[in-house]
């Protein structure tokens, strides 16, 4: 198949860089590009460490030149209301061994 599901289900443990209340969220993107039509996020999270998300998003992979050589790239971030959101972490797996798998459900840790 040539579409590729991403289920962003949960966080744990976020911290922010700054402290203080942490409002996360992710952005989804299928590298080496991060255009519009690449890019996806889940909504944000107010007041949690440990979020909830259970959002989906989806990629048709012939939509992308090399859409199975594609990596895709997650980055967990703490929206601002005033300023640049920072970046909590970031993970990054290659389509390729996504589609090997057929359906994989892991964590991943995150890298600052």
């Amino acid at each position: 198949t040539d579409y590729l599901s991403v289920t962003v289900i949960k966080g744990r443990d976020l911290i922010s860089s700054k402290g203080g209340a942490i409002d996360p969220y992710t952005k989804i993107y299928l590298l080496p590009d991060k255009k519009k039509k690449s890019k996806k996020k889940t909504r944000c999270r107010k007041h949690t460490t440990n979020p909830e998300f259970n959002e989906t998003v989806q990629y048709f992979l012939a939509e992308f030149e090399e859409g199975r050589q594609r990596v895709l790239h997650v980055s967990v971030l703490n929206h601002n209301s005033v300023g640049n959101n920072d970046v909590i972490g970031s993970f990054s797996v290659g389509i390729r061994e996504i589609m090997e798998s057929q359906a994989m459900e892991q964590w991943f840790p995150l890298i600052k």
